[in-house]
């Protein structure tokens, strides 16, 4: 097994999903991907330990160390507050990059379509490759539909997604108050569908439903 640092670039706030199929590759290639995946537990030790338990259990943690180790050094610095308080546990770091990268919020999902339209062909690429692009920025779209997905839940957030989009060329203060104005509409229509009276709109429920 090659200890060598992978090549590719950084885990950075823009590269996610080139980032992540290139890191999960070489967690592969480096027998290290069912520790990262949770798939491989470690090895348990009786009490009293019988032969070979305790080095089962070192050789499982020296692996897991230098999956974490690699996954530190393969993120950028504004990346690595995410792995505050688990940097010694590679399964729960790879699952808080998913998190902060797979949150399903209406901004999330802008996001994710305004680069599914935004997708030119170069002068040089082939169209076997535009096809591959464009089959990317939809496997993402699909990752961040809610569990809930309905028709409904898709018109509401594609409404928040065009309202965002007719904003862009804005003076960024303009574009704020209108947003809060657009989303403080939307929410009280949100509610209204889901036949929740005023009362029963806490503010926990309106973060889960707001724009991040």
């Amino acid at each position: 097994m090659s200890s060598s640092i992978p090549l590719f670039d950084k885990r950075n706030s823009n590269n996610y999903n080139t980032w992540n199929g290139d890191m999960e590759a070489w967690f592969r290639a480096q027998a290290l991907w069912h520790i990262i995946s949770g798939v491989s537990k470690p090895p348990t030790v009786s009490a009293t330990p019988k032969e070979g338990e305790e080095d089962k259990l070192e050789a499982w943690q020296l692996k897991a160390d230098k999956a974490a180790g690699i996954m530190w050094l393969m993120v950028d610095n504004t990346q690595r507050v995410h792995f505050r308080g688990i940097k010694d546990d590679p399964v729960k770091m790879w699952g808080a990059l998913k998190e902060v990268h797979m949150q399903k919020r209406p901004g999330t999902r802008f996001n994710a379509y305004d680069d599914l339209f935004s997708i030119r062909k170069h002068e040089e690429e082939d169209l076997q490759s535009l096809i591959n692009r464009v089959d990317d920025a939809l496997h993402r779209i699909r990752d961040l539909w809610s569990t809930a997905f309905t028709l409904s839940w898709t018109t509401n957030s594609a409404q928040w997604c065009s309202f965002k989009l007719s904003l862009r060329n804005t003076t960024p203060l303009f574009h704020l108050c209108c947003l809060r104005t657009i989303w403080t509409r939307l929410r009280f229509k949100l509610c209204l569908c889901a036949k929740i009276t005023s009362a029963d709109v806490t503010r926990k429920s309106l973060l889960q439903l707001g724009p991040p």
